[in-house]
C-alpha cells in the first residue's frame, strides 16, 4: 500500500454552481435484462421521468457534475446490495456521460434521495491526496476480461491484505482520450478492486464487495495522447462509525 501524493497526471473536480435538484422517489438500481422485462420497463421510464426533468440543460454539452444521496431506508442495506456505480450508472448514461467530468454518490438512512446537476471547478487541495492509493495503466478494449485481470494483478502488488470490515469511501480518477465514453470504465475498474475491497466469495475475482462503499467520487481527465491507454488512480479511506450511520432529519 502506498501512501498518495499530487499526480499531475489526474484533474480532481468539485461540485460549483448548482443547476438543478430534484427528487428521487424510488432510485433505481442497473439490470440487465431484456427490454420487455418488467425490471427493464421500470428502468426506462424511471430514466424517462428523470431525463424530462432536466431538458433545461440539454445544451450544456461538458463541464457538469452529477451527484446522487440515496436513501436506502434500512440501516442493513448500508454495506449490502446495494452498489452506488449502478445507481449512477443509468443516470449518468441516459442524461450523456461525455457531459460530466464528476460523479458523485453516497448512501444514507432517511430524509429522501436527491439528483443534483452542477457544473464543475478544479479541485487545487483535494482531500484524499493524503489517502493511500494505487495507480495503474492499462491498455487494451475496456469491455474485455484482460483489462480487469491487469488492474487486479496491479492492485495485488499495491496492496497487502484486503480493508478490514466496514464501509468504504473511494475517489477514482481517470485519465484517457476524449473518444472514449468514460461511464464505460465505472463498471470494470470496480469489478478489479477485489484485493482492495475483498471478494463476495472465494474464487470470484471479478466480484468485489463493491456494496460496502458508501461514499464514492469519480474524476475525469481527458488527453488526446491516451488513444486505447487509460490511467487510473484509486483512493480509499475507511469509513469512520459515526459517518457511515447517517441518518437525515
Amino acid at each position: 500500500m502506498s501512501i498518495s501524493v499530487p499526480d499531475e497526471r489526474f484533474t480532481y473536480w468539485s461540485p460549483d454552481t448548482l443547476l438543478a435538484e430534484i427528487a428521487i422517489e424510488k432510485p433505481l438500481l442497473a439490470c440487465w435484462e431484456s427490454k420487455t422485462h418488467p425490471a427493464q420497463i421500470r428502468m426506462q421510464s424511471y430514466l424517462d421521468s428523470i431525463s424530462q426533468q432536466l431538458t433545461q440543460f440539454d445544451d450544456l454539452e461538458s463541464g457538469l457534475c452529477l451527484e446522487y444521496e440515496i436513501d436506502v431506508e434500512r440501516q442493513d442495506r448500508m454495506i449490502r446490495h446495494h452498489d452506488l456505480e449502478n445507481y449512477l450508472t443509468p443516470i449518468a448514461q441516459r442524461l450523456g456521460g461525455r457531459r460530466f467530468c464528476l460523479a458523485r454518490a453516497r448512501k444514507f438512512v432517511g430524509g429522501g434521495s436527491r439528483l443534483r446537476i452542477s457544473t464543475c471547478r478544479i479541485e487545487q487541495q483535494s482531500s484524499d491526496l493524503n489517502w493511500p492509493s494505487l495507480s495503474a495503466t492499462i491498455s487494451g478494449g475496456i469491455d474485455r476480461k484482460e483489462w480487469k485481470s491487469s488492474l487486479v494483478d496491479v492492485a495485488n502488488t499495491r496492496v497487502s491484505e484486503p480493508l478490514g470490515p466496514g464501509p468504504v469511501h473511494l475517489e477514482i480518477a481517470w485519465r484517457t482520450d476524449p473518444a472514449l465514453n468514460w461511464t464505460r470504465l465505472w463498471k470494470p475498474t470496480g469489478d478489479g478492486l477485489g484485493p482492495l475491497l475483498g471478494y463476495s466469495r472465494v474464487g470470484a475475482s471479478f466480484h468485489p464487495q463493491d456494496d460496502r462503499i458508501t461514499s464514492i467520487g469519480f474524476h475525469l481527465t481527458h488527453d488526446p495522447k491516451m488513444s486505447r491507454t487509460v490511467d487510473l488512480r484509486v483512493a480509499w479511506k475507511l469509513v469512520e462509525p459515526d459517518e457511515s450511520l447517517i441518518e437525515v432529519e
